[in-house]
């Protein structure tokens, strides 16, 4: 099936018969089915599973500053029949919550290293994390993303 849709856009393009034309693959590369060969190598099936995979428009919207310059409004790509009072704010303000609610995976997850932070817990001499477990509820170390304007 990959291949009569290449066969048909190169012949619909003209491109079959030109120099330079036709579709330059590596032999063999249709072998590797998509998910299976390099899943684990890729997304380090091998440490954990299962994966959570960020989506890389939420990371470079937000890394990038590019929610800086947004000038579009939650209200304004809502529908009529939508509650108004429920999507207020700007657009990085929904995907700060849902990093923090845990709905999108997102890196780096909090403000302060966590090699920092097993020093401190190893230091409090809880070697199972309890340090850790406390700190969203004391507010030591706040979720990266909602500390990103203080840069």
């Amino acid at each position: 099936m990959n291949y009569r849709g290449l066969i048909n856009m190169l012949i619909f393009c003209g491109c079959v018969g030109q120099s330079g034309g036709g579709w330059a693959h590596y032999v063999g590369q249709e072998k590797l089915r998509p998910q299976t060969g390099w899943q684990p190598l890729a997304f380090a099936l091998d440490w954990q599973r299962p994966a959570r995979h960020m989506n890389s428009t939420s990371y470079f919207y937000n890394h990038s500053s590019q929610w800086r310059y947004e000038t579009v409004t939650a209200e304004e790509l809502l529908s009529p029949m939508a509650d108004k009072s429920r999507y207020t704010g700007h657009l990085i303000d929904f995907n700060v919550r849902a990093e923090r609610m845990g709905w999108l995976p997102s890196a780096p997850q909090l403000g302060t290293n966590p090699l920092t932070i097993a020093r401190e817990g190893r230091k409090s001499r809880d070697e199972s994390g309890g340090l850790y477990g406390e700190i969203p509820e004391r507010g030591f170390y706040p979720f990266r993303c909602g500390t990103a304007g203080k840069r």
